[in-house]
C-alpha cells in the first residue's frame, strides 16, 4: 500500500525580541521554518501503518518552494521513503491547491491520502475536502486513530465480485464524541490528532535522511483555476454575554424594572463616611455580621 502525506512547510514565529517597530519587532531569531502541526501527526499515522505492514509505502507530498528542510529530512530519517515536490513559487488559494495536490496524487498512485485538518497559518481547513472531491475518493475528517490492522479485504455486490480493500477509522464528533466509519479504499483522511509520540531518529537513520534528494512532480499548474475572488479580515467576534430572562409570571412592569435593573435580585450598597478610623471599623463591622470575621479573633483595643 502506497501512504501519501500532504505536508505544509510554513514559517512560525514563536518570540518578538528586535527593537525596531517597523519589522514588528521580529528579531532574525524569532522564526523558525516547521512543518504543519496536524501534518506532522498525519506523517506520525503513516509511519505507524508503515511499522505493522513493511510492505507500506510512506511518501510525503509537499507544495512550493523548500523552506523547511530540516524538518523534511528528520522526517526521511524517521522511516519515510521519499519526499516529492510540487515545484512552484506561485500563490494558489485553497482550490488551486487542491487541485494540484490531486494531479500529484494520481501521479503517486497512491492508495491512502493523509493530511492535517488545517494549517496553523491560514487555519481554512478546506484542502483536504476540495482534494478528495477532486479526486472522488471517500473522505474522513478529523480522524484521531486508525485501529490496528484497520484494512481488511472483501467482495463487491456486484457480479463479478471485484475485491475491494475496507478500511476503518476513529474520528472526532465534538464534545467528547467519537465515531467509528468504515471506508473504501483509496481514501483521503484529514487528522485532528496533535499530541502523538515525537520519534528520535538514529545517527545511521539521520545520515540517511540527509543522503537522500528530493523528488520533484511535474503538475499542469494551467488547471489550477483560482475561486477566492476577495477575501476580508474582519476582527473577531466577541463573546456573547448571557442575557438574563425575567419571569415570564410576574407582571408587565416588574418585567421591565428586571430587564433594566439588570438581575432580579436587588444589589444594596452603602457608603462609609467619615475620618479613617471610622470607616475601618465599619469595614469590620460588615465582615462580623456577614460572618467573615470571628469576634473571638478581632484584636483587643489594649492590644
Amino acid at each position: 500500500m502506497r501512504i501519501a502525506v500532504c505536508a505544509k512547510q510554513l514559517s512560525f514565529t514563536y518570540a518578538r525580541t528586535g527593537r525596531d517597530p517597523v519589522k514588528n519587532y521580529l528579531g532574525p531569531e524569532d522564526n523558525i521554518f516547521r512543518i504543519n502541526p496536524y501534518d506532522e501527526a498525519a506523517i506520525e499515522i503513516a509511519l505507524a501503518l508503515k511499522e505493522k505492514d513493511k510492505s507500506t509505502e510512506v511518501l510525503i507530498l509537499t507544495l512550493g518552494p523548500v523552506i523547511a528542510e530540516k524538518e523534511l529530512r528528520r522526517c526521511l530519517a524517521l522511516g519515510a521513503d521519499a519526499i516529492y515536490r510540487i515545484d512552484t513559487e506561485d500563490e494558489y488559494d485553497s482550490w488551486s491547491k487542491s487541485i494540484l495536490l490531486a494531479q500529484a496524487v494520481r501521479e503517486l498512485k497512491a492508495d491512502l491520502v493523509l493530511c492535517g485538518k488545517e494549517s496553523a497559518d491560514k487555519q481554512n481547513g478546506q484542502v483536504g475536502a476540495f482534494m478528495a472531491h477532486n479526486l472522488k475518493w471517500p473522505f474522513v475528517s478529523d480522524v484521531i486513530y486508525l485501529e490496528r490492522g484497520f484494512i481488511r479485504n472483501g467482495l463487491t455486490a456486484m457480479a463479478e465480485q471485484e475485491p475491494v480493500s475496507m478500511a476503518t477509522a476513529i474520528r472526532s464528533a465534538g464534545k467528547g464524541v467519537r465515531e467509528e466509519v468504515e471506508f473504501k479504499l483509496p481514501a483521503l483522511l484529514t487528522i485532528s490528532q496533535t499530541a502523538l509520540s515525537a520519534r528520535v531518529p538514529s545517527y545511521e537513520q539521520r545520515q540517511r535522511g540527509l543522503l537522500t534528494p528530493f523528488r520533484s512532480l511535474d503538475v499542469d499548474t494551467r488547471q489550477a483555476v483560482k475561486k477566492v475572488i476577495q477575501k476580508n479580515r474582519f476582527p473577531p467576534r466577541p463573546r456573547p454575554k448571557r442575557v438574563f430572562t425575567p419571569d415570564s409570571n410576574k407582571p408587565a412592569y416588574e418585567r421591565i424594572s428586571q430587564l433594566l435593573a439588570g438581575s432580579s435580585v436587588e444589589k444594596k450598597g452603602a457608603m462609609l463616611i467619615g475620618d479613617t478610623a471610622s470607616q475601618v471599623e465599619g469595614i469590620i463591622t460588615y465582615l462580623i455580621q456577614k460572618g467573615f470575621l470571628n469576634t473571638d479573633t478581632t484584636p483587643d483595643k489594649n492590644g
